[in-house]
């Protein structure tokens, strides 16, 4: 019996050490308290990287383009958001006028996006899959991509020159 109570009272004794946190030490007068975590970090702007034309299935043909989209902060840090992505490609006139854009050939949206879809050092993968559009060899296009995150701010990136083929 008294074996018993030895191991009941080292294990009570055991679980209410392992479960108490070690207590905070005071704030010394005159000082203040430890600042509370930075809230979340904010977006300001979108990077779209290089958008390409990519084959992502096993035949020949161009499938779409891909890029990797990162939304960042004012540091220039990636912020991890989720939100909906929509995009606009136009072809591109002439490869020399940077501004000039051509006819309306695709545009996509709903793309949804959660924070699980982010690469550490990427972004977020995105491929825009062409409908009914085949693209020529040498042909380039202008490709805006706009993100509305959660708190219903949106911010477009712009690539003029998006090689439509490979």
């Amino acid at each position: 019996m008294r074996k018993l109570a030895w191991l009941l009272t080292t294990i009570l004794i055991l679980s209410l050490a392992i479960s108490c946190a070690p207590p905070k030490p005071p704030v010394p007068a005159g000082e203040a308290p430890p600042a509370p975590a930075p809230p979340a970090k904010a977006v300001t702007t979108i990077d779209i990287g290089w958008p390409m034309a990519e084959n992502w299935d096993a035949d020949p043909e161009v499938d779409g383009i891909e890029f990797h989209l990162t939304p960042k902060d004012a540091e220039d840090k990636m912020v991890e958001t989720p939100g909906v992505v929509s995009a606009k490609l136009w072809l591109k006139p002439s490869f020399l006028e940077e501004k000039e854009k051509g006819d309306l050939v695709q545009e996509w949206s709903g793309i949804q996006i959660t924070k699980d879809d982010y690469d550490w050092l990427m972004g977020v993968t995105i491929r825009l899959e062409y409908k009914g559009f085949e693209p020529e060899e040498m042909q380039f296009g202008i490709l805006e991509v706009t993100l509305v995150t959660p708190d219903g701010k949106s911010f477009t990136a712009r690539e003029s020159s998006v090689m439509l083929a490979k």
